[in-house]
C-alpha cells in the first residue's frame, strides 16, 4: 500500500508540470516578441544614409528638420511627401495620413517607418516635436495689480 502512494504523489505533480510549462512559455513568447517589435533604431538623417542598403526595408525611426521647398499635400489622397535634413543630403520621405496643423518648412519631425529599395523613407508614423524655445509672454498690466516694473512701489488705485 506504501508503494501506491509514493507513485501517486509524482503522477500529480507530473499533470502540473506540462500546464505550467506551456504557460511559462507563453509568457516568455509574449514578452520576446514585444521587446523584439518594440526595440528599433533611432538615426540622424546622415546615419540612415550613410548606412545604405543595410537599413532598407528594416523598421527605424529618424529625426530630423523639414525641407520646406519639398512639401507637396494631397488632401484627397491623404499623401504628404516631402524631404528631411540635418544640415547635409536630404531624405525623401511620404506619408500617408492627415498633416499635422504644424507641419511647416524647418519643423523638427521624427519619422518612423522604412527605407523603401528607392531610398524614400515609408513613414507610417510622423510626430513632431516640441519647440526648443519659448518667448516669455509680455505682461499686461491691469488696474489695481503690481507688474515686474512696479515692485516695492506703491500701487496706485
Amino acid at each position: 500500500m506504501e508503494a501506491t502512494l509514493s507513485h501517486a504523489r509524482p503522477r500529480r505533480h507530473q499533470r502540473w508540470f506540462l500546464p505550467l510549462a506551456l504557460v511559462l512559455g507563453g509568457l516568455v513568447y509574449l514578452i520576446a516578441t514585444a521587446i523584439s517589435s518594440g526595440t528599433m533604431y533611432y538615426l540622424t538623417v546622415d546615419e540612415a544614409l550613410s548606412r545604405g542598403s543595410a537599413v532598407w526595408g528594416r523598421p527605424l525611426r529618424v529625426s530630423g528638420v523639414v525641407d520646406g521647398a519639398t512639401i507637396q499635400w494631397d488632401p484627397r489622397q491623404l499623401v504628404l511627401r516631402f524631404a528631411i535634413r540635418e544640415g547635409g543630403p536630404t531624405l525623401p520621405a511620404i506619408y500617408r495620413g492627415p498633416r499635422p496643423d504644424n507641419f511647416t518648412g524647418g519643423a523638427q519631425v521624427i519619422l518612423e517607418g522604412r527605407i523603401n529599395t528607392q531610398g524614400v523613407f515609408e513613414a507610417s508614423k510622423l510626430m513632431m516635436t516640441c519647440p526648443s524655445r519659448y518667448e516669455a509672454a509680455t505682461p499686461v498690466p491691469t488696474p489695481g495689480t503690481a507688474t515686474a516694473s512696479a515692485v516695492g512701489a506703491p500701487v496706485q488705485q
